[in-house]
């Protein structure tokens, strides 16, 4: 015969997709007519737009355009100067399955360039960048207690879990044009950069209000005669309310957000000449939203009157979900080499790695980030400089545990020409990442009686037996077909566990 075990789904997420694959770019670059001669390539690098995101027929589609952007130093004023071209790319990958409900992160890093220069206005670029993809969706993991009618020695268990309440992602269209006041007017735009924050969130039922910033940072060239730039740093805030189904003020958020594509104009003010910067973004703002609660499970159980059979399976159930942030500061010293800086025009970072390493006792989070400098020399020609930055961050850890989505972006820049060939920075990097701490625990599946198998009893009532250190009552139990309660009412000085060689009396069912 089989006994009835209730089965119970804890909600949970589940990874049906992550990988990395390399995409290639290759373009034959010519300079449009209204670009001055190049004289000297100072930085040629790439910038990845992602521009949509579907899962179709098994498989996850992600389309966009790598964008070859070329800084170099003009043959007339021996300016910077900018040109860009777009390459559009598209990437499929196949799905374990195909979900119902999912959520998609997508990241992309540059991993080379290589430029050749044919002629003053004409080049062969030949690089390749990683594109990552993620994709996760709602799954369960069961679990079993025991029903009303069983007749049996139960021991139960409580564990903790984070039940998955919260599932959901947003892409939405962010566009704003701004007037930048007391700014120099705008020849030509050499670099821009879009990133996303988020400040503040709330969930309330069925729904998550999210508060951030669209952080915009542009370099530009305010006179083409002389060659002088200017810098904007320019922070624009938003506000979204989110439908996400099981939301409320109970849950731990989880909040992920990224910007997928943008573009970055300006739209000159004729009447009063003042600079009027037009945005662009397409954001992705994902949600998990997590409840811990305690749930009970069939551990062991056993019948006194037949022998019984138990399946008995090992899970690893999440009992806390949380959003690591930490902020990191670094400091380094760049060496210039066979130049002498006057100026910097420009420092910033174009990409941040950072990798988890889990040991018994702690998290370490390090991670790799590039410094790019764009400088001025003592004959005032441009020049362009790039190091590594490597970074570390320890957590202390208590229990078994996992890290998903870790992240890193330096957050600000500063420095300081120490001498003509030095330059001191420190940097901000703030890392972010998924702590998942998990339960190991064995659970019963299945209970089966075999009714043709009785157990023999003896014909005493009470049995003399001489318990080990160590030992527990539930297993002195299960072995003479007894009562666990019944034991622990014979021997109330005895512990669940055993602490010294104890003589117990056993009772007779």
């Amino acid at each position: 015969m089989e006994y009835n075990l209730l089965s119970k789904q804890i909600p949970t997420q589940q990874t049906l997709l992550d990988t990395v694959a390399e995409q290639p770019v290759d373009i034959d670059f010519t300079l449009p007519d209204y670009c001055p001669d190049i004289e000297k390539i100072l930085k040629c690098s790439l910038v990845i737009k992602i521009f949509n995101r579907n899962i179709s027929g098994g498989q996850l589609i992600v389309e966009g355009a790598s964008t070859v952007r070329v800084l170099y130093c003009d043959s007339v004023k021996k300016n910077i100067r900018c040109s860009e071209q777009s390459l559009p790319f598209s990437a499929s990958f196949n799905l374990k399955s195909t979900p119902e409900q999912y959520i998609i992160f997508t990241d992309a890093k540059s991993e080379y360039i290589n430029c050749r220069a044919l002629s003053p206005r004409r080049l062969v670029i030949h690089g390749a960048f990683s594109l990552y993809a993620r994709v996760i969706s709602k799954g369960a993991v069961a679990i079993f207690t025991p029903s009303d009618d069983m007749n049996l020695e139960i021991k139960k268990e409580k564990v903790s879990t984070a039940q998955l309440c919260a599932f959901c992602q947003e892409l939405f269209n962010f566009s704003e044009e701004t007037a930048l006041s007391n700014q120099a007017p705008v020849e030509a735009i050499l670099r821009d950069s879009v990133t996303a924050n988020i400040t503040e969130c709330k969930a309330i039922t069925n729904k998550v209000m999210v508060n951030g910033e669209i952080n915009v940072k542009m370099l530009y060239l305010s006179s083409l005669d002389t060659g002088e730039t200017q810098q904007i740093d320019y922070l624009m805030p938003f506000s979204r309310i989110i439908d996400c189904e099981g939301a409320d003020e109970n849950i731990t958020n989880n909040l992920d957000i990224s910007v997928l594509s943008y573009d970055v104009r300006i739209k000159p003010d004729h009447i009063t000449e003042t600079p009027v910067i037009i945005v662009d973004a397409k954001i992705a703002i994902s949600e998990t939203g997590y409840k811990e609660t305690e749930e009970e499970i069939v551990a062991d159980a056993y019948s006194t009157e037949i022998q019984t059979q138990t399946d008995v399976k090992q899970i690893s159930i999440a009992k806390s979900v949380t959003q690591l942030c930490e902020t990191v500061m670094n400091k380094s010293t760049i060496k210039i080499e066979n130049s002498k800086i006057t100026r910097i025009i420009d420092i910033y970072n174009e990409y941040c790695t950072v990798t988890p390493i889990i040991s018994q006792e702690e998290i370490t989070l390090s991670g790799k980030a590039n410094i790019c400098i764009f400088a001025l020399d003592s004959d005032n020609m441009p020049i362009y400089i790039e190091r590594t930055l490597d970074f570390e961050h320890k957590t202390p850890l208590t229990d078994e545990a996992t890290v998903n989505g870790a992240n890193a972006k330096i957050k600000s820049i500063s420095f300081r020409i120490a001498d003509d060939s030095t330059v001191e920075i420190k940097a901000e990097t703030v890392i972010t990442a998924r702590l998942c701490v998990n339960n190991l625990c064995s659970l019963v599946t299945q209970i089966r009686g075999e009714e043709d198998k009785k157990i023999i009893k003896d014909d005493c009532s009470l049995v003399i037996y001489y318990g080990k250190k160590g030992e527990r009552l539930w297993d002195i139990s299960k072995r003479y077909s007894t009562r666990h309660s019944m034991l622990k009412d014979e021997n109330p000085e005895a512990g669940e566990i055993l602490e010294s060689n104890t003589m117990l009396l056993i009772p007779t069912v």
